[in-house]
């Protein structure tokens, strides 16, 4: 394998539970066209038969780290801290393991990041497939304002972040990124270590503050969809809202910008009533207090959020009936 100070590219393999999809992943890995890479293989206690798919590989010559943990971390991004922290190469791949790749993924992104030192990161488009493999759609043709950023100058910004990243998410899947390394660790691991499911915007929403985000709008990767899907899993749950808060709670005062702020409003009334449903009113409490604290918000906010809250929590039941919640909602924004 190369040296490590020659190393370009740090691919981290994060899996838990997918040995019926981790073969075609790894094929597209290591037929990538670009071969300048590292691969580190994180195995998070699986209870199926992944470790027979990856046992094989421990011994390859560009695996440079194999771990198989003896019990679940509770979270896919305590992995990524994991590989990022284990990672020699220039640039990270992480390559999750229910997706897969086109052989030229590294190639393209390598050669963008190469010849583009100002951004944090590269995200490419991607094509939807089933778990058999099929593809079912391409995201930029279900997403208009993905599309409409490939048309335009393909820059993520702290100035536009909270469109992209916030109110609409058009980064959707996480294999479909290459991160430069230095900008990473630029990142509070403490707080991302604490996420279930919001960890890679947690990641995109801290790089955005502080350097562009390219798009590359050609589908190098291939997003599988199946019911084991983990954001799929974490809205049953509510882990997802409670994410949702942490993340703006931790990004508030760096991104809230006049350009932001409609954008931060329609965020929250996503995750504001779904947040109670599940039982998560004090973290949505302490938002709100930073919110009001803040000064940037109309100051009739406080007692009329204060009031719905109130009124939500004592009289409807997760949200019944729904048009009570849409018209509170409506107050809520006009207060806002």
């Amino acid at each position: 394998m190369n040296s490590a100070k020659h190393i370009k590219v740090s691919i981290i393999l994060p899996n838990y539970n997918h040995c019926a999809y981790l073969q075609e992943r790894l094929d597209s890995i290591f037929n990538q066209s670009y071969q300048n890479f590292e691969v580190i293989i994180l195995d998070d206690f699986s209870s199926d038969k992944s470790l027979n798919v990856l046992e094989p590989y421990r011994s390859h010559p560009k695996v440079s780290q194999f771990v198989a943990n003896n019990r679940n971390s509770g979270s896919v991004f305590k992995q990524w801290i994991t590989g990022i922290t284990l990672a020699k190469g220039k640039y990270i791949w992480i390559a999750e393991s229910d997706d897969y790749a086109d052989f030229k993924f590294l190639e393209e992104t390598v050669a963008f990041l190469e010849s583009n030192t100002k951004y944090g990161m590269v995200f490419s488009d991607s094509f939807k497939v089933n778990d058999g493999g099929h593809i079912t759609g391409q995201v930029s043709k279900s997403k208009p304002l993905l599309q409409a950023l490939g048309q335009q100058s393909r820059e993520i910004t702290s100035d536009n972040c909270a469109a992209y990243l916030l109110e609409h998410l058009v980064i959707v899947n996480a294999s479909s990124v290459l991160f430069r390394k230095e900008s990473l660790f630029e990142l509070n691991f403490e707080v991302l270590s604490q996420m279930h499911n919001a960890g890679d915007v947690f990641v995109y929403l801290g790089l955005a503050l502080k350097s562009p985000i390219y798009y590359l709008p050609k589908p190098l990767n291939y997003m599988r969809l199946h019911n084991q899907n983990a954001t799929k899993m974490n809205k049953r749950t509510g882990l997802l809202y409670v994410d949702q808060i942490k993340l703006l709670a931790h990004y508030f005062n760096s991104v809230f910008t006049p350009q932001n702020k409609p954008h931060i409003i329609n965020f929250i009334l996503g995750f504001y009533f779904l947040s109670i449903d599940y039982g998560y009113y004090q973290q949505l409490k302490e938002l709100l207090k930073k919110i009001y604290q803040s000064g940037l918000f109309n100051k009739r906010f406080s007692t009329v959020s204060e009031f719905i809250s109130f009124f939500y929590r004592t009289v409807l039941y997760k949200g019944r009936p729904y048009f009570m919640r849409a018209r509170l909602k409506l107050l809520l924004k006009k207060a806002m």
